[in-house]
């Protein structure tokens, strides 16, 4: 009972850490800070293409998408956009 009590006061935490994660490598992959700010257009491609497959994946098959298929996603996105 104690465990399940500390695991579930863990779950935010984690999915905090993550989001922040994510959203730091989301602002540093897409935003290039040298002289001024500039936005990376293939970073923002390839985040709109996951955004737009997961969204169209999850309504037309009513469940979210398996972490290793979104990871084959964007591999396959980003060979697309910025090639071999």
């Amino acid at each position: 009972k104690y465990v399940q009590a500390v695991l579930r006061g863990l779950k935010p935490c984690v999915i905090g850490i993550v989001l922040a994660t994510g959203v730091y490598m989301i602002i540093k992959n897409c935003l290039f800070v040298q002289s001024g700010i500039s936005i990376q257009i293939p970073a923002v491609i390839i985040i709109v293409l996951l955004v737009a497959v997961s969204m169209v994946y999850k309504h037309y098959m009513k469940k979210k998408m398996s972490p290793v298929m979104l990871l084959m996603a964007a591999a396959i996105a980003g060979v697309l956009v910025y090639g071999i």
